[in-house]
């Protein structure tokens, strides 16, 4: 080889050996970010085993027990499992930045649908209830428990009979002013007659004043004129809607229509956070949501207040570790650990194998090099030593 392409040569392999050099600088470089990745990690795994979260109490069976506060059990319906404290009507959850109570879409629909401002009239129109039934209901419980009278030709002109509603009658007509109660008959179907003794029905308060009894059932509701005169009387049971109104699912509607009135305004919670107990820890922690209590309070306009709470001052409610509540929580940060780790191995062993590689190549040009560097002397001597 002569003496111009040799050097010509060991151009060439010194410029390889450099970047060779360099991506193996740059190969390193990224273990280094590597083991600064497991590291960040390793204290992420760590920070899932003292993390906490804020939790509630339930009732198990006769029992109490903790789990993870979220708005679906602390708030999202009348499925609630989270304990009240005494006085406590509800909790809710207020978004702080706009002040609205966040609620579930189905909710916010019905509250915007329904014009009235009577939070039982709101709630029997969740349970099923017409629009007569429900004034019917409004107008007996304003009357604080009495019957109400069905006007009659005197009071009402166009109000001059009812549809007698017993079913063993047919469809005849009996003067107004009449009072009717729900039964069954002895083939268990409910039919409606007549109240003859009204005394069975009414309470004689102390002070002489009468009272309808709790465990009587009502019966009236509207009048409904027609062309020829007539009306139809439609029959209400007041205690199955009143034990309704009490129950779990009418306590639902009722203290969360309350507490929308409080807030003045409603706003739906996207469904992939309402059973999140990581998003509201957090979210709370940030000072962006609020949880707050609906409680009775005779000074208050509609004669409910709304208060925040928070672990420290509520007794139902605390912050808990994960790591000591179940193991879920933990075996999920502990598959995200294995996982990363998995891939960072992984990468690790691929800039093994490329450093591998390119110490081989290194060694090569190196190898090369030398023996181009003795070619080049070797021809300097001879041309020096003819000259010489």
């Amino acid at each position: 080889m002569g003496m111009a392409a040799s050097q010509a040569r060991l151009l060439t392999l010194t410029a390889r050996l450099h970047d060779v050099e360099f991506e193996a600088q740059t190969i390193q470089n990224a273990k280094l970010k590597l083991a600064d990745t497991e590291d960040a990690i390793y204290q992420k795994y760590l920070d899932a085993l003292d993390a906490t979260q804020i939790t509630g109490k339930i009732m198990n069976g006769i029992e109490t027990s903790q789990v993870f506060a979220t708005f679906d059990n602390l708030c999202g319906g009348w499925e609630n499992m989270i304990l009240k404290n005494q006085g406590i009507l509800a909790y809710g959850l207020v978004n702080q930045k706009t002040g609205k109570l966040y609620v579930d879409e189905e909710m916010y629909n019905a509250y915007n649908e329904f014009q009235g401002t009577d939070s039982d009239e709101f709630a029997l129109k969740q349970l099923g209830y017409s629009e007569d039934e429900i004034s019917a209901y409004i107008r007996h419980r304003d009357t604080k428990g009495s019957f109400y009278n069905m006007p009659n030709s005197s009071e009402t002109s166009a109000a001059t009979k009812i549809r007698s509603v017993d079913t063993s009658l047919g469809d005849t007509y009996s003067p107004a002013k009449r009072y009717f109660t729900a039964s069954v008959d002895d083939q268990g179907v409910t039919c409606y007659k007549e109240v003859t003794d009204m005394g069975n029905y009414l309470t004689t308060n102390a002070d002489g004043s009468k009272t309808f009894n709790e465990n009587a059932t009502a019966l009236f509701v509207s009048m409904d004129e027609n062309d020829t005169n007539e009306a139809t009387a439609t029959i209400v049971d007041f205690s199955r809607m009143r034990n309704e109104l009490i129950s779990e699912q009418g306590q639902y509607y009722k203290n969360t229509f309350e507490m929308i009135k409080n807030r003045g305004e409603c706003e739906v919670l996207e469904a992939e956070y309402q059973n999140n107990s990581e998003w509201l820890t957090n979210m709370v922690a940030y000072g962006n949501v609020g949880i707050y209590t609906l409680a009775e309070d005779e000074a208050a306009p509609r004669g409910y207040k709304m208060e925040m709470t928070s672990t420290s001052t509520n007794t139902i409610l605390s912050d808990t570790a994960v790591s000591s509540m179940d193991n879920t929580e933990l075996k999920k940060a502990e598959a995200e650990y294995n996982k990363e780790l998995k891939k960072i191995n992984k990468k690790d062993t691929m800039y093994d194998l490329e450093l591998e590689k390119l110490e081989t190549e290194r060694s090569a040009i190196t190898t090369e090099m030398d023996s181009l560097r003795t070619v080049i002397d070797e021809n300097i001597d001879r041309t020096f030593g003819t000259f010489g």
